[in-house]
């Protein structure tokens, strides 16, 4: 439950103003150092999803660097 609460707080400061400041490489870093904190096991292909995330959103932003995917994804999601 504590990992819940966790990611449910990380995930809402992403979709504030301050949290947009915050690289989505860090984001995710800061996710998963949670997941190995209490040792959450990940699928492969969830782990794969996630670091194509990165490599595309690391491209994405050198084409076009005003257009932020990662909000997309986060409006998406919610």
């Amino acid at each position: 439950m504590l990992l819940d609460l966790q990611v449910e707080e990380a995930f809402a400061f992403w979709g504030t103003p301050e949290g947009d400041l915050v690289h989505p490489a860090e984001c995710m870093q800061q996710l998963l150092e949670k997941v190995r904190r209490h040792r959450v096991n990940v699928d492969g292909n969830v782990c794969t999803v996630m670091v194509t995330t990165l490599v595309l959103e690391g491209w994405q932003r050198k084409f076009d660097p005003r257009y932020n995917v990662m909000q997309t994804l986060l409006l998406k999601a919610g």
